[in-house]
């Protein structure tokens, strides 16, 4: 009889502990694909993060070739208005 409970204890030992292998299995399986889902994530939002530095950069160029563009053709009306300034002064003497 001792036997049979020593026996029956082992098996339901041995039923537990099979069954709390498996839960941590399946946990670790599903932390393994969480954390592909986060890796993936962050991978994109990289990605995503890239992109918006290379468009801000784009535009920032863009944007100094319009002021360099505006601040030529103000120079170059301050040099023609001069220009005039002289003619008009030498038209006067």
């Amino acid at each position: 009889m001792k036997k049979v409970i020593l026996s029956t204890a082992l098996v339901i030992a041995l039923a537990f502990g099979a069954t709390s292998c498996e839960e941590v299995k399946k946990e670790a399986d599903k932390a393994g694909e969480k954390m592909e889902e986060t890796s993936k994530t962050v991978g994109e939002e990289i990605d995503e993060a890239i992109d918006a530095t290379e468009k801000a950069v784009d535009d920032a160029v863009d944007g100094t070739k319009e002021v360099a563009k505006d601040v030529k053709e103000g120079a170059k009306k301050v040099v023609d208005d001069t220009k005039k300034a002289v003619e008009d002064l030498d038209d006067d003497n």
